[in-house]
């Protein structure tokens, strides 16, 4: 149901999970996606399952639909707000990144989880801070690299996802750090007009609202390489530890 090289450290990689339930609401001729907010009920495995989509709404300006991944039970439903007849921005807030380094002057970021097969899809930056600037928020520059392998089935939306998903929680970067911090709650907003290439350089931040032992909820925004605004998401976060149990059937 899902290739094999999104395979992650418990199930299938989250990034990739979001970003396929993000391309299955563009279901409505004529609308793009707004938002999309998932909530997931058990870990996605790579087991034969069940998409379930349903248009709830097509009126003239927006559309509602809703998706359920079922594997043996519900994995996770998804809500996607859709809309159409968008004009150019009027109001729009460019961030400076004139300042930043190069990314290819940067060192290439190894995913915490240890070496994954999918991390050949993700050329991924972090620009330098100390640890404790780090525990708050993150800055890195991304892009998709499709030099080994090719994912047609990632769309501009899926892939912003991936994008935003990529980063190091704030947790990783505490003296005593969690073994994984599965998203448990998901919700995207994407901003109209995106021109996106998918293999150029895109500016990513992440900051850390709080955490505790079981819990985190982070903040990500998504640039292009001008600094133009393309999504940002909010997410929670289940922490956990390596001494605890890493996640039975129906709890992810």
């Amino acid at each position: 149901m899902f290739p094999a090289v999104w395979h992650g450290y418990d199930g299938i990689y989250g990034g990739y999970v979001l970003a396929r339930v993000i391309e299955s609401v563009q279901v409505v001729d004529g609308f793009i996606p707004l938002s999309v907010s998932i909530q997931f009920t058990g870990a996605v495995r790579d087991v034969t399952g069940r998409w379930r989509v349903e248009v709830l709404h097509e009126g003239v300006s927006t559309a509602a639909v809703n998706v359920e991944l079922v594997q043996g039970h519900s994995r996770l439903t998804a809500f996607g707000k859709l809309g159409r007849g968008m004009t150019e921005r009027v109001l729009d807030f460019p961030v400076d990144i004139g300042h930043l380094p190069d990314p290819m002057s940067l060192a290439r970021y190894n995913f915490a989880y240890g070496e994954m097969r999918y991390e050949s899809f993700l050329d991924h930056r972090l620009i330098p801070a100390a640890d404790d600037v780090r525990r708050q928020r993150t800055e890195a520059w991304i892009r998709f690299d499709e030099t080994s392998q090719q994912a047609p089935e990632l769309g501009q939306y899926g892939l912003a996802a991936i994008f935003l998903d990529a980063q190091p929680p704030g947790m990783f970067y505490r003296e005593e750090r969690p073994a994984f911090v599965p998203t448990i709650d998901f919700t995207i907003h994407f901003a109209p007009g995106v021109r996106f290439d998918r293999h150029a350089w895109h500016f990513v931040t992440q900051s850390t609202m709080w955490a505790t032992r079981e819990f985190c909820v982070e903040e990500s925004r998504l640039y292009d390489r001008h600094g133009v605004f393309i999504a940002q998401v909010r997410q929670t976060r289940r922490v956990v530890w390596a001494n605890s149990d890493s996640g039975q059937e129906g709890d992810r």
